[in-house]
């Protein structure tokens, strides 16, 4: 890996052909941009450490049981990517690695997602090379570092309680005040115009609400034009 790095863009076969790997020990790309840069957010419990898929939900359901108890009315929303590890788009992945400070040589290393190519075959039947201008290999191991700088602007500005493994995403806000549900609506509005910008889109087939309350209405939530 460091050979590679050093020699700065690889050739287009090498692109097309190889995976880069990397060792898991303390000097890897991904554990120094988890320690030296603050690109896992609290929020973040995959692919952080002393986090997991257990204090997830734990730590989650700490706040939302808090609301509940005091007779408060309580909204869970339950957002899901579309193929996060497919989508995202190489050119803008690329520029956010720039903007969080890596250096030059780790960036132009990375620029082995440019060239990819690929076609199908099928009983012998090949179709036309074409371009792959999206997708992060989820067997290389820098797959989770790209998909989180990627998707890390998403708790930007956001008031409500986020909680995050992987690309699933899980809010709450208490709505049974008009400013409460005000607030569950522009924090979705933050969450669907940043997806959008990264060229990346929830699943809003999969994605749901969870309305806890004693009795009342129930608000209804919504991503852009469309109701979950």
């Amino acid at each position: 890996m460091a050979t590679s790095r050093g020699g700065g863009p690889q050739d287009r076969d090498w692109g097309n052909k190889v995976l880069p790997t990397e060792s898991h020990g303390t000097d890897s790309p991904r554990s120094c941009a988890q320690e030296d840069r603050e690109l896992i957010w609290d929020s973040q419990h995959s692919f952080s450490e002393d986090k997991s898929c257990l204090t997830n939900p734990v730590s989650f359901c700490d706040v939302v049981t808090a609301s509940v108890d005091k007779g408060r009315a309580t909204e869970v929303i339950y957002l899901d990517f579309c193929k996060a590890f497919d989508v995202g788009p190489h050119h803008i992945l690329l520029s956010k690695l720039e903007t969080e400070g890596f250096d030059g040589v780790t960036v132009r290393w990375m620029r082995w997602l440019d060239n990819h190519i690929q076609r199908f075959v099928d009983n012998g039947s090949k179709s036309r090379w074409t371009s792959v201008t999206s997708d992060v290999h989820q067997v290389c191991t820098l797959a989770p570092l790209l998909l989180n700088v990627l998707i890390n602007d998403r708790n930007k500005g956001i008031r409500c309680t986020l909680s995050t493994f992987a690309d699933d995403i899980k809010l709450n806000g208490v709505a049974d005040t008009p400013e409460g549900q005000d607030g569950i609506h522009r924090d979705l509005d933050k969450l669907e115009n940043r997806a959008c910008g990264n060229l990346t889109w929830f699943n809003k087939t999969k994605c749901e609400v969870l309305h806890l309350a004693q009795g009342g209405p129930c608000y209804q939530s919504s991503l852009g034009d469309e109701q979950i």
